[in-house]
């Protein structure tokens, strides 16, 4: 019985991922990453083994979703293809980078990364106003690089794709709200592809992964998150449209400051 709580914990973790994504824009790693170390249990799997996991397959989820998001967002004409060429090759570097680090990293190394980034955009959420900016556009130079590349390391690590770290950043160095969004995207792709792959090729030989497992991603995991996330996410959307932006706001960051601290303490 204890594996059927711990697939009413993934399939709940699924829908919640779900809604975030329409409701926020963020990845589903934001959900996935804890609720495969709470589930560990259930599978008898070493919460190390089910940290890598969370975010090996969080990222591989992303990559298709990202990908679809950013043609339609590059069709409907608010994807910023400036910005992207700008911050695109730093944020790919960053990703590599991040990507050998949560393949070499302990996991416990991995989850206090996970929290504190997660306070982070917590407290940016909730203690920062809607319009908070630091710069009028984005630097040029070598800052105009390392945010990017930050960035990109930083996602991978938290096994999400461009928007939950990407938006906040864009938007503190003045790019619109809609334009972050739109372009966030096509930096989920340049994200989760390297991080997928990578994560794939550096789980191989690692031993006490469960059945299934390519590399650091569960196919099974993968395959039944999918369609409950998929599912979810116009839901999302919709109360998106109908709950307060402020209200929104304060609850994703109690939520994020929530998950945080799950993961430090």
């Amino acid at each position: 019985m204890g594996w059927l709580i711990g697939i009413g914990l993934l399939a709940a973790a699924g829908w919640i991922g779900g809604l975030l994504a329409g409701l926020f824009g963020v990845g589903v790693g934001v959900v996935l990453v804890p609720a495969a170390l709470l589930a560990a249990p259930a599978f008898e799997v070493a919460p190390e083994v089910a940290l890598k996991l969370g975010l090996g397959t969080a990222l591989a989820l992303t990559l298709p979703t990202s990908l679809l998001a950013a043609l339609r967002q590059h069709r409907a004409g608010r994807f910023d293809r400036a910005l992207f060429r700008r911050w695109g090759p730093p944020l790919l570097g960053g990703a590599c980078l991040g990507t050998w680090l949560a393949a070499v990293a302990p996991a416990g190394w991995l989850g206090a990364v996970f929290g504190v980034l997660a306070l982070l955009i917590a407290a940016y959420l909730g203690l920062l106003p809607p319009a908070a900016r630091i710069a009028a556009a984005p630097p040029a130079g070598v800052a105009g690089a390392l945010v990017p590349a930050a960035v990109g390391g930083c996602s991978v690590m938290m096994g999400v794709g461009g928007g939950t770290l990407g938006v906040p950043a864009m938007c503190l160095l003045g790019v619109p709200i809609g334009a972050a969004v739109a372009t966030a995207a096509g930096f989920g792709v340049l994200v989760s592809a390297p991080a997928t792959v990578g994560l794939i090729l550096a789980g191989m030989e690692v031993a006490g992964r469960p059945w299934g497992s390519l590399g650091w991603v569960s196919l099974p995991m993968a395959a039944l998150l999918l369609p409950i996330a998929l599912a979810a996410t116009p839901v999302g959307v919709r109360l998106a449209g109908r709950l307060p932006p402020v209200l929104l706001r304060r609850a994703f960051a109690l939520f994020m400051a929530a998950v945080g601290l799950k993961m430090l303490l």
